[in-house]
């Protein structure tokens, strides 16, 4: 406890006075210290995310150009010729198709010399050959065999649409897998790109954090020391920063005294932030 005299003039206990007359010099020679060095705050900035945001930027233009580019008629239109001329290659150099053509040409032409055969046996056993019945069977005959041909072409080609068709609806998936690969990258990049900026701001606010308790922390032993010394006169508590948790739960408290239960939600979460930020 500090003693008094007539004067006036308070006075402390030897050791108190001793001790803060050493600690008086001390701060003094930390604080010309970090004056010399200069504060913190002077070579730093917020974070300023432009750079990552404008990288977001081109990703995102990049992606509206290729919708943009996309037109309907013109990509089926694309696709179709592509698989066509795909057909035609391979279908054209294909021995297998070569061979079937070829066997079944020579099928029909069997079967049209069986039914001549036929038709002439019949005709010349009852001495019709000249006349004009033999000429129709022939021309049935012949007909029937060219149906077949033409069947069997008509059939190739009917082959050969169905499978440009679905080459081209194969293309078609494809394509739109690939638009769709494209956009869901270009979320991702935007997901990262926020992340960056969170995290990017986080570094940057708790180095400066470090900063300055770094810059304060030998002042800061003092205040311990101070509370120490002044112990004897009183109950003192060493203060320490209140936790997130603290902070919410006071902030909490203060909201309901004013506000009710929507005040301690709104109270509650200033605190939590405040003692975040």
């Amino acid at each position: 406890m500090p003693g008094g005299g007539s004067s006036g003039k308070l006075s402390f206990p030897a050791y108190i006075e001793t001790q803060n007359s050493e600690w008086l010099d001390d701060i003094d020679t930390i604080i010309d210290a970090e004056l010399l060095v200069g504060s913190p705050y002077d070579t730093v900035s917020a974070y300023d995310p432009a750079t990552v945001i404008a990288t977001l930027q081109t990703d995102v233009n990049a992606f509206e150009t290729t919708i943009a580019n996309i037109d309907d008629e013109t990509e089926w239109a694309s696709f179709v010729d592509k698989s066509l001329s795909k057909v035609d290659e391979v279908l054209s150099d294909s021995t297998a198709l070569t061979q079937a053509r070829l066997a079944f040409n020579n099928r029909t032409e069997d079967e049209f010399i069986s039914g001549v055969n036929t038709l002439s046996t019949w005709a010349g056993g009852i001495g019709a050959v000249d006349s004009s019945a033999f000429s129709i069977g022939l021309a049935l005959l012949e007909m029937t065999r060219q149906r077949k041909v033409d069947d069997f072409d008509a059939d190739f080609m009917r082959f050969k649409g169905n499978f440009s068709l679905q080459a081209t609806d194969q293309m078609m998936r494809l394509f739109a897998l690939t638009v769709s690969g494209e956009e869901s990258a270009t979320r991702m990049q935007a997901d990262l790109t926020k992340t960056e900026i969170i995290a990017q701001k986080e570094q940057a606010d708790r180095d400066i954090e470090l900063d300055v308790q770094d810059a304060l922390f030998d002042i800061k032993l003092f205040e311990y020391g101070a509370h120490m010394m002044a112990a004897p006169g009183g109950g003192v508590m060493i203060p320490n920063e209140p936790s997130a948790l603290a902070s919410a739960l006071g902030g909490a408290a203060a909201g309901f005294a004013t506000g009710g239960p929507a005040g301690a939600i709104l109270g509650g979460a200033a605190g939590l932030l405040g003692s975040v930020l």
